[in-house]
């Protein structure tokens, strides 16, 4: 999608290499102790369109806040969809990396797409992609999360490799887990034991929205992120 890449998007893996060399013996596991609330998520009842979007998605001061940082910055928004297929062995596998891509969303009908990156500028900081997306209705988004919770299923252990436009890189998509009605899926660089990404992804109202985290200490980041995301879409 763009230069700065949770998982090597074409020109972005300079960075992620320097944090591989220096934290190859730093495990980190995604144990889910970073969720922040309890119970049920928030009911979006309005109907939501691309003016939304900017309120739905977290600040560079709110992402800090949320994730106990000072440092994290947005770098770009982006208004659309992209085609990040050739940089992945399995295509089917596109949406459990990528968020916001074109072949995944082309069937849906949607209006509207906000994807806001942001990252830390330390090699060992958090990069973060937030998407959201408007559908035309509230079916048509819980169909696209089950759809998107068994092509993520399927991709489980799963020999997944990614260009950074080089290179192959190895991933490991691990289990999937559905918790309040969030979708979400852990996974790590083969080539490096610290490097781990946190993919979620939920309904909220006739929006689907999508977090991705990547980092050295991440854990359930990621899904925090969306479950905020809901509460602000609910909000309206």
């Amino acid at each position: 999608m763009t230069l700065l890449a949770p998982r090597f998007r074409p020109g972005a893996v300079l960075a992620v290499l320097a944090v591989s060399a220096c934290v190859c013996g730093c495990s980190t596991t995604v144990d889910g102790s970073a969720v922040r609330a309890k119970g049920v998520s928030p009911q979006v009842q309005s109907h939501l369109d691309a003016q939304d979007l900017d309120r739905i998605l977290l600040s560079d001061d709110e992402l800090n806040a949320s994730m106990n940082s000072t440092q994290i910055e947005v770098t770009k928004d982006l208004y659309r969809t992209t085609d990040d297929s050739a940089s992945v062995s399995e295509p089917a596998c596109l949406g459990a990396v990528y968020t916001a891509e074109e072949p995944i969303y082309k069937d849906t009908d949607y209006t509207a797409v906000h994807t806001r990156l942001a990252s830390e500028p330390d090699v060992y900081g958090f990069t973060v992609e937030q998407t959201g997306v408007i559908l035309p209705s509230a079916a048509a988004a819980e169909k696209f999360v089950d759809d998107s919770a068994q092509a993520w299923s399927d991709c489980t252990d799963m020999a997944l490799s990614v260009t950074d436009g080089q290179e192959w890189h190895d991933w490991e998509l691990q289990d999937v887990v559905r918790d309040r009605g969030i979708v979400s899926q852990p996974s790590k660089w083969a080539e490096s034991t610290g490097w781990h990404c946190q993919h979620s992804i939920a309904a909220a109202g006739n929006a689907i929205v999508e977090a991705t985290v990547c980092g050295v200490r991440i854990r359930d980041d990621a899904k925090s992120m969306v479950l905020e995301m809901i509460a602000r879409a609910a909000a309206k």
